[in-house]
């Protein structure tokens, strides 16, 4: 079959390693054809954009890759007139094509961040690939076996398997240790840099320290009005349907909720994951939410009861 079909959706400024790194493992089972990253596939001069749709309408999955820096990049171009990657992804949706997340370098979605319009991302399962302890090969080997179903595999035949260990050539063995090679010596760069800045930091503030010290603010005046549970009572409407919803507390973790024309449910906060809460109403179906650090919006998913299909919606804060 022509045509590339795994794209790499990823930030220039988050994963260049790790691209690299991954795109000679998918090239070495797929074929160097079946693998589309921006960098190397979109020839000087011409137009990127009509370059990746054809990329995309002639891809099987698409594979977005998260980095340590992700979450601070989407926060950073929070309001940039255009987010290419967003439109990367809003287009592979449009297209039916899978969007597989995949986390490298101990990247992660922050969870309070505001995700529109790609908000539907977080219902996806995200995979991971680690560089710890040897397990990269494992790793990769892993999201190549998801991949196999849906990708032609020139390198393989149906009755065999490809994994990491058959794509271990020479070469690739190569260009592996040479990245990781890269990697380390960015890393103990960056490291020594934040030694020489902390150090310079820690010469200037003693130089200015004074013997008076200001006593730390007591857990005791932290007031429930700030408290992401507090914060849920009320009234809240659906930027789709103009439903209302109206939520109540029950202790620190849960509460109850009363949507209009659904009916009465119950919900809880979510253990470990701040500001996230999900919420079932018996008669309609479950939801699964984010509260924006104002916490005037809940931005996320609801799945009606006996349906397959999830709708996304953001919950507005009414004044009292």
């Amino acid at each position: 079959m022509p045509g590339k079909k795994i794209f790499l959706s990823y930030r220039r400024d988050d994963v260049p390693g790790y691209v690299g790194r991954l795109a000679d493992d998918l090239e070495a089972v797929f074929g160097a054809e079946q693998v589309f990253r921006d960098v190397d596939d979109i020839r000087g001069g011409a137009d990127w954009r009509a370059s990746i749709d054809a990329a995309l309408q002639q891809s099987a999955v698409l594979l977005l890759l998260i980095g340590p820096r992700w979450s601070d990049i989407w926060r950073a171009r929070a309001h940039a007139p255009i987010d290419y990657m967003a439109l990367e992804l809003e287009r592979a949706r449009a297209l039916h094509i899978p969007v597989h997340p995949v986390t490298v370098g101990g990247g992660t979605i922050a969870n309070e961040l505001d995700l529109t319009p790609i908000d539907w991302i977080r219902a996806r399962q995200i995979y991971d690939i680690s560089d710890i302890q040897g397990r990269w090969d494992k790793d990769v080997a892993g999201l190549i076996a998801i991949l196999q179903p849906l990708i032609a595999t020139p390198h393989t035949t149906a009755n065999t398997t490809a994994t990491a260990e058959h794509a271990s050539l020479p070469t690739r063995r190569l260009r592996t240790a040479y990245r990781r090679l890269l990697l380390l010596l960015a890393g103990l760069s960056a490291l020594l840099i934040s030694g020489i800045v902390m150090y310079q930091h820690y010469l200037q503030a003693d130089k200015q320290a004074t013997p008076l010290a200001v006593p730390p603010r007591p857990a005791a005046e932290v007031t429930a009005s700030t408290a992401p549970q507090a914060s849920l009572e009320g009234r809240w409407v659906s930027e789709k349907t103009g439903k209302v919803f109206q939520f109540r507390s029950l202790d620190n973790q849960r509460f109850a909720v009363i949507a209009e024309a659904l009916g009465r449910g119950q919900g809880q906060w979510l253990e470990k994951m701040p500001n996230k809460l999900r919420f079932k109403i018996d008669a309609a179906g479950q939801g699964e939410f984010s509260l924006s650090n104002s916490h005037t919006i809940l931005q996320g998913w609801f799945k009606p009861k006996n349906s397959t299909k999830i709708r996304y919606d953001r919950l507005m804060k009414q004044p009292e």
